[in-house]
């Protein structure tokens, strides 16, 4: 017999629901985390219990949802959602369930949830229930519905994506039943919202198995067309031993889990197939950033990615296949543009992307990249100039010579390559005398 350890304060909200003569137990993700080892982020109740019963055992309630019996409970420093058994209505939208009602029995609240690994649920002792095979699913290492896997995505058509974002984020396989049923459903992912899509790609993304992404072809064609065709496209050069759509998942894999930096990987070759060219030389994609930065833009407004998400991943993009040779200047030039965060995470990125080309190449084009990070942190440990904030003058100092209007601004940029040039003419007395000298 399986058995769970509960914290202090999840187990005294249990026992204040029992003790009333209802049921309660953990139920769901933080039991499945429990069971592979992983940390619980947070816990949900379920009960035979009335919403309203709920609230007079406790203290502290929130009315959550009541429409669908959950009150959050809060008590001992514990944020509990605490949800009544239901049986859900008739699904109309291929989302949500237009009707619940309210049940008494556990095993009827359990069979409506997305997959087996989900359906389980832990009472005040630690005593795992297990109707649908959960526990073996998951010592197996694979991911099955909760009942035939057409009905659970007609249902709700986000569970097929969720399976997805289970396998990237467990390692584990996907049982062929579900894998048949989203190639028959995949159309319906259209039904969910952006947030929804994003919120699940976002855990996906973040995970250390990134081509279970490849498991669910008629998802991704749906959801992301421009990415699907990548795969298609083959990258017969010297610099590439893989497929667009494979070059795409492994710089991924390889960048650092930052989530913008994730995404940016993501879509950065996006626009591959719609430049493609091919001669003597091999295949080309002259353009292809400007073409990935537009589909980027689109894919922006569709799952609705924040402003800072969004001018992260720009310039990434935007960026990424700049071939930098080393030269301080050219790199102060380039922070003097983008900043030093996103410097660092442009390296971070040309590593990720140059560990996902022909492996032949890779150790040299690493030793550049190590070269430009050197000489970076040189120039920010001997305080270099390369911002207009830097310079040992200010607006002020050219308004005093007479300069006015949009000429100040102009001046301050002149004076700003200057000091990239030269960082010993970064004193006031050198800078007023270019001002002069220019004038």
């Amino acid at each position: 017999m399986k058995t769970m350890t509960l914290p202090d304060n999840i187990k005294n909200i249990l026992s204040a629901i029992t003790e009333r003569g209802f049921e309660a137990y953990v139920v769901g993700g933080a039991v499945r985390d429990f069971l592979l080892g992983r940390p619980i982020s947070d816990y949900d109740v379920t009960t035979n219990a009335l919403p309203e019963q709920v609230k007079e055992i406790f203290a502290k309630t929130v009315d959550t949802g009541l429409k669908h019996g959950t009150v959050t409970v809060i008590e001992n420093g514990a944020v509990v959602e605490v949800t009544t058994y239901r049986v859900d209505g008739v699904y109309e939208d291929h989302r949500r369930p237009a009707t619940v009602e309210f049940s008494k029995d556990l095993k009827s609240d359990l069979s409506r949830r997305d997959f087996t690994m989900n359906a389980l649920a832990c009472d005040q002792n630690g005593v795992i229930t297990d109707y649908f095979g959960g526990i073996e699913d998951i010592e197996r290492g694979v991911i099955k519905t909760v009942g035939i896997a057409d009905e659970r995505f007609e249902e709700d058509a986000l569970r097929m994506l969720r399976a997805i974002r289970f396998a990237c984020t467990t390692g584990f396989e996907i049982d062929e039943e579900i894998l048949k049923s989203i190639s028959r459903k995949a159309s319906h992912i259209l039904y969910v919202s952006g947030e929804r899509i994003k919120q699940e790609m976002d855990k996906a993304l973040m995970s250390d198995n990134i081509f279970m992404l490849k498991k669910s072809m008629p998802l991704l064609r749906e959801i992301f067309p421009e990415l699907f065709r990548c795969f298609s496209v083959e990258q017969n050069n010297v610099h590439h031993s893989y497929n667009v759509g494979d070059h795409i998942l492994k710089s991924v894999s390889c960048t650092p889990k930052k989530l913008p930096l994730r995404w940016a990987m993501l879509m950065h070759d996006m626009g591959k197939p719609f430049t493609k060219t091919v001669d003597a030389d091999g295949d080309h994609f002259k353009g292809h950033e400007k073409m990935s930065l537009s589909i980027a833009q689109r894919i922006f407004e569709k799952l609705h990615f924040s402003n800072s998400e969004r001018s992260c991943i720009k310039t990434m993009i935007e960026n990424h296949d700049l071939r930098l040779t080393g030269d301080k200047i050219e790199i102060k030039k380039l922070l003097s543009k983008i900043g030093n965060e996103y410097f660092e995470d442009l390296l971070a990125v040309q590593r990720a992307d140059a560990m996902a080309q022909n492996e032949a190449l890779v150790e040299a084009k690493l030793d550049k990249l190590a070269l430009i990070q050197r000489e970076y942190e040189t120039i920010v440990a001997n305080n270099e100039p390369y911002l207009v904030k830097h310079l040992a003058v200010d607006g002020n100092d050219i308004l005093e010579l007479g300069i006015q209007g949009s000429a100040v601004g102009k001046t301050l940029a002149f004076l700003q390559d200057a000091v990239i040039a030269d960082s010993g003419k970064n004193n006031r007395e050198t800078l007023l005398k270019l001002v002069e000298a220019r004038r």
